[in-house]
């Protein structure tokens, strides 16, 4: 297949519009933050946190997509009836996917927000990202990477954003530092899905078969496995704190 100039991607180009306005909806929200700082005094920390989380899933979402595009890695849009159209709309169901979580994402009001939006349409995200490998894989991609492993790192992380949003959900009334736990907890792990996507990781981890195998980039998985670490500490400690905070005080004389 014949790799166009990123530019001359009809696909590419249209989607990362789309990336560029949930990214200015965050920055405008971060920006806001800062500009009623004073104001925000109560929901500022918890405000910050989850718009990092937002940005973090959003630019490093973009990153892979665009360097996968780049690379020739997914079969370009040449025809509006075509099985590269279904990818597309996927990428499009994804945009959408971003947009909800940051719309939620509150910097007004008076009240903290807690965890439960962030870690619901995280988990939703995650799922999407199974479907998206599955779509892939339809379409056809670099023959390079395991779809075995790729579908494998998927739901092994949507998975884990499961049990996050099991934990994370009952945090109504959680204090500010659980609410940061459970952000830093969800922002490892889409760093750890991003790290163990990358095409050396796979390839080095799922293709057995191969006779010489590409040498495994210490450094990303030594980031993955600090990620995960980060992930179930950061996911206890908010957890914990929850539950102090829920426990019934002494009854009264």
């Amino acid at each position: 297949m014949e790799i166009a100039a990123i530019g001359e991607d009809i696909r590419w180009v249209f989607v990362s519009f789309l990336y560029a306005a949930v990214a200015s909806d965050i920055a405008s929200k971060i920006s806001r933050v800062f500009c009623n700082w004073e104001k925000m005094a109560i929901i500022r920390r918890t405000a910050l946190s989850h718009l990092a989380l937002a940005a973090v899933v959003v630019i490093t979402s973009w990153l892979g997509w665009s360097l996968g595009t780049a690379s020739g890695s997914y079969a370009r849009v040449t025809e509006v009836i075509s099985r590269p159209t279904l990818l597309l709309l996927m990428d499009f169901i994804l945009l959408v996917l971003y947009y909800v979580l940051e719309s939620g994402i509150e910097v007004e009001g008076i009240k903290p927000q807690d965890a439960a939006h962030v870690s619901l349409w995280c988990m939703v995200i995650m799922f999407g990202y199974v479907v998206w490998n599955i779509i892939i894989r339809f379409v056809g991609s670099s023959p390079g990477v395991s779809f075995f492993g790729q579908i494998s790192v998927s739901f092994g992380c949507a998975m884990l954003s499961s049990v996050a949003f099991y934990l994370f959900k009952r945090m109504k009334s959680a204090p500010p530092c659980s609410v940061l736990a459970a952000d830093v907890a969800l922002i490892s792990l889409f760093l750890l899905f991003r790290a163990m996507k990358q095409d050396e990781f796979l390839h080095t981890r799922w293709e057995p078969q191969a006779k010489e195998l590409t040498p495994p980039l210490d450094a990303t998985i030594l980031f993955a496995r600090i990620m995960f670490f980060v992930f179930i500490v950061a996911t206890i400690l908010a957890s914990l704190r929850n539950q102090r905070c829920e426990a019934p005080g002494p009854p009264g004389v």
